[in-house]
């Protein structure tokens, strides 16, 4: 695993804001994904000035806590 700061972080989610924009300049709708993506997915929606974000839970474990595939 590589670790990447912070400033890293937010001159990634800068750089995806920006071509975003340049794509679609008009409203956006955002996804994130609740393990690890929220924070990007909020200084995107900053830098965008997007209010409309949605949220997806992706798990890894069945019912017996066992370790499966993402559903």
């Amino acid at each position: 695993m590589k670790i990447i700061s912070s400033e890293q972080v937010e001159a990634a989610c800068r750089l995806i804001a920006q071509r975003i924009k340049a794509q679609s300049p008009e409203k956006y709708t955002l996804a994130a994904v609740s393990r690890g993506g929220l924070m990007p997915t909020a200084l995107v929606a900053h830098y965008l000035n997007c209010k409309d974000i949605l949220f997806i839970r992706l798990s890894s474990y069945d019912s017996d806590k066992e370790r499966s595939q993402i559903r």
